[in-house]
């Protein structure tokens, strides 16, 4: 479990290590100036007609900004949860409709687009039923990709406590894997065990890239969930940060 939900933010953080992007801010679209409403005004020249008023033009609506799709609140009917990403993250769709849209936000030359399909290739069959990305200029242009996913399976008789350890074990077994420590928290969606460990890839080139992952494991009745999130091992305590702020929006539907 923990190998397979580390791998989206493993690719995607190692292929973007050291690129940078120019990128405007994501959502920020025009608006468009509302049309000026016109009136007829009456002379009160005593030797001129009075002109009788006409009807008065309602303004124009002043259209809103255009929603981007995948931001805010996600909500996913099918599996029973919901959680809101920060403001700059989006949600990558499973389907691979917002791929191609996606991509040309990050910077280019990263090889992402064939990181993204192998891993939609198989996310649902592997039981991922949700990612996003970080998509804030700051944190591309810092050369970091972070990223969250959900892994739903089915209910477990396990109960947390005695799945605390075997989690953990099978991190510490997993290749590249270190420093692992797990404790259970208290969200608002119940109890969890929140995992933070360190995972080493070695690139073609032989270089050692670290990553720093965070996981949370939640049951429900219905569903085992596992949120996993990832990053640049240097930017380590502000995702980790951040990954506990987006666990407190996590809801059990």
């Amino acid at each position: 479990m923990g190998r397979r939900a580390a791998s989206f933010g493993a690719a995607l953080a190692l292929l973007v290590a050291g690129c940078s992007t120019g990128q405007a801010p994501l959502g920020s679209p025009n608006l468009t100036a509302a049309a000026t409403p016109v009136g007829i005004l009456a002379t009160d020249a005593p030797s001129a007609p009075t002109a009788s008023a006409g009807p008065s033009l309602s303004p124009e609506p002043t259209p809103g900004p255009t929603p981007v799709p995948g931001t805010g609140k996600i909500t996913m009917t099918a599996d029973r949860f919901a959680i809101t990403l920060p403001d700059g993250w989006r949600q990558i769709p499973l389907d691979g409709s917002q791929t191609a849209e996606i991509e040309a936000l990050l910077p280019a030359g990263s090889q992402i687009t064939a990181a993204l399909d192998k891993e939609l290739a198989s996310a649902v069959a592997a039981g991922f039923a949700f990612m996003a990305i970080d998509l804030r200029p700051a944190t591309l242009s810092a050369g970091n990709i972070s990223t969250v996913n959900v892994n739903v399976q089915a209910p477990s008789s396990v109960p947390l406590s005695l799945m605390e350890p075997l989690v953990t074990g099978l991190l510490d077994s997993a290749p590249g894997v270190s420093s692992v420590v797990a404790k259970t928290v208290t969200l608002p969606a119940g109890k969890a065990i929140r995992i933070t460990y360190t995972l080493t890839i070695t690139t073609a080139g032989g270089q050692a890239v670290k990553l720093a992952a965070t996981q949370f494991v939640l049951l429900s009745t219905k569903h085992t969930y596992t949120t996993s999130f990832a990053c640049q091992y240097a930017a380590a305590s502000s995702c980790r940060s951040q990954a506990d702020a987006m666990m407190q929006t996590f809801d059990i539907l």
